[in-house]
């Protein structure tokens, strides 16, 4: 904080304006070649690259939004850049028009949406802006205008340089509820340390931020502490290890030659009874994480969870057998009956087991709900990644009574091999 203190001291201005002010964006301070003439040329030479690179998943990503949000695809929003200039940046829109002026931001963005952001692709139109030399690969995130007009003095130096698709704060501290001056503190210290080797760093570390990212909430409060699982031995992890690139090998190359399958469920989807495709549903996975299970959709749209709910709601106070599955079942379509006798709506699970929220072959993972049938001793069943088939399933799949299940998911954890 001295050398802002020290730098601040200099500054004057108005802090209500985001115009740039010479005191403040021309503050003393060294450039480096690769800044004074290198990043620039790097900047728009990747810009040309991924346009065109991008260019397939840009206009599939496009005819996505045009369906599931319809028009405008683009969101274009004025934001302050170099010097203070104000611009323009693309991005994929995510969310619904508000209907009053304090409506909350989070019930805007659509499901959708919320994909797109997941993975951040909402964020690839602004390859465009690179390209135009509005922003570059890395920098301090571009602030709306309104934001701006609210910094003091010293926070102008941010404008110094290009606004950037991605930079320190993205990658060490984006998301944990600091304030935004600790945010302008993180963007000038990119700032000061502004180098290629600093840039390739940042780079690298949000590809890697991308590939783990995961949606919230991660685990179940409590969860954790329950299974009080011992350390796994050196063949215990030898075994995971080994057990993840089958799961690799095999689920993607299932996914690539199971490609006309898929089309054809799709399509009889479709035909059969309105609605997605696709059906994604929180499950409890590996030591009680929750993730998106994938699956092709066998119920009518917008099918109600109370039904299920309550069904698992009786088995918790029954002391009889407790049965797994509804006998009739009013929520299942004609082509959902023929899929899931077949198992045919599991195939998308492939893209699960990619992920690694799941493997070929563990206990089926549950709604959350389910966990209150468990005792404190079987929720040792978490402690295995779940699985597309399990002990459970071939020896009777929904036939089988709640505590079976239990039982055999356990035995499973107990006995896994990759023989097993």
């Amino acid at each position: 904080m001295g050398d802002l203190t020290q730098t601040a001291s200099v500054f004057r201005g108005n802090a209500q304006s985001y115009e740039p002010r010479a005191d403040v964006l021309q503050s003393p301070r060294q450039r480096g070649p690769y800044e004074r003439y290198l990043k620039s040329f790097l900047d728009r030479t990747a810009g040309l690259v991924l346009s065109i690179l991008t260019l397939p998943v840009l206009a599939l990503l496009a005819g996505y939004v045009l369906m599931r949000l319809g028009r405008p695809i683009l969101y274009r929003e004025d934001r302050v850049g170099k010097n203070g200039r104000v611009f323009k940046m693309n991005r994929f829109r995510t969310m619904r028009v508000a209907n009053e002026p304090d409506e909350d931001f989070e019930s805007r963005i659509l499901p959708a949406g919320r994909f797109l952001r997941r993975w951040s692709l909402d964020e690839l139109p602004q390859v465009w802006n690179l390209l135009m030399g509005d922003m570059s690969l890395v920098g301090p995130r571009p602030e709306r205008t309104y934001v701006v007009s609210e910094y003091a003095p010293w926070q102008h130096r941010r404008h110094q340089v290009r606004p950037g698709a991605t930079g320190l704060w993205q990658v060490t501290a984006r998301g944990d509820g600091r304030h935004m001056h600790q945010h302008v503190e993180v963007d000038l210290r990119y700032i000061d340390q502004l180098s290629l080797l600093y840039d390739l760093r940042i780079l690298a570390k949000t590809i890697a931020v991308l590939l783990r990212r995961r949606e919230k909430p991660t685990v179940i409060p409590g969860v954790v502490d329950t299974l009080a699982l011992p350390k796994r031995t050196w063949r215990e992890v030898g075994y995971l290890a080994v057990k993840r690139l089958i799961d690799l090998g095999l689920s993607a190359l299932l996914l690539a030659t199971l490609g006309p399958v898929f089309l054809l469920v799709a399509a009889a989807i479709k035909l059969d009874s309105p609605g997605p495709v696709v059906f994604r549903q929180l499950r409890v996975g590996h030591k009680g994480h929750l993730f998106r299970i994938t699956k092709f959709r066998t119920m009518v749209e917008d099918a109600s969870e109370e039904l299920h709910r309550t069904h698992y709601e009786a088995l918790a106070i029954s002391d009889g057998p407790k049965e797994m599955q509804l006998e009739h079942d009013p929520r299942i379509t004609r082509i959902g009956k023929f899929l899931r006798g077949w198992s045919l709506d599991e195939l998308p699970n492939l893209w699960n087991v990619l992920r690694g929220d799941r493997s070929l072959v563990g206990p089926r993972p549950i709604v959350p709900y389910e966990l209150d049938l468990y005792a404190a001793g079987q929720m040792r069943r978490l402690d295995a990644k779940p699985g597309i088939t399990g002990v459970a399933q071939v020896e009777g799949r929904g036939d089988i009574t709640m505590d079976d299940r239990i039982r055999y998911d356990l035995e499973y954890v107990d006995r896994r091999t990759l023989w097993f």
